[in-house]
């Protein structure tokens, strides 16, 4: 009874595939998947595997710097991998804004045929204002204090008996 309780509870707050594709890349060029929009303000945890093809790199971007990636221009992204036929990227919490993953293949003569699979785990990445988290933090201690001083107190008065 319990493995299953702690089952449901498991599968409650892990991330459920959100996109689960592939993807072409042609040479010397890249794709963006763009991320659904809850993936603000959550975990993302994204990977890939070349199936065919030469190594690709990977990153996490925001929607506003594609242009400027397409462009040729000058661009930010907030996670970047090097060149791998297989890697995994991490953001943890990442800011409020639409966000793409990018799959670069650098290679001039031959197109990449890559599996992606990004994660979002939005149960996880909920934080409690920080006054909100003091007040638990005080409390938490007063409990803890109340209990020791009663069982003292107590302790003190058998000992006396």
């Amino acid at each position: 009874m319990w493995f299953l309780a702690c089952l449901i509870l498991a599968s409650a707050f892990s991330g459920t595939p959100a996109i689960d594709q592939i993807n072409r890349v042609p040479p010397a060029s890249w794709r963006f998947v763009e991320l659904p929009p809850d993936a603000a303000l959550a975990h993302v945890s994204a990977k890939f595997e070349v199936e065919s093809g030469p190594p690709v790199r990977m990153a996490l971007v925001e929607k506003s710097q594609i242009e400027r990636w397409v462009a040729g221009r000058r661009h930010s992204q907030v996670r970047i991998t090097p060149a791998a036929l297989k890697s995994r990227l991490y953001e943890f919490s990442i800011r409020a804004g639409d966000y793409a993953i990018a799959l670069e293949n650098p290679d001039p003569n031959q197109a990449a045929d890559v599996h992606l699979t990004v994660t979002l785990d939005v149960a996880s990445s909920i934080e409690l204002p920080r006054k909100r988290q003091l007040a638990v933090i005080a409390i938490s201690f007063s409990v803890f204090f109340g209990i020791v001083t009663l069982s003292a107190a107590r302790l003190w008065r058998a000992t006396k008996s």
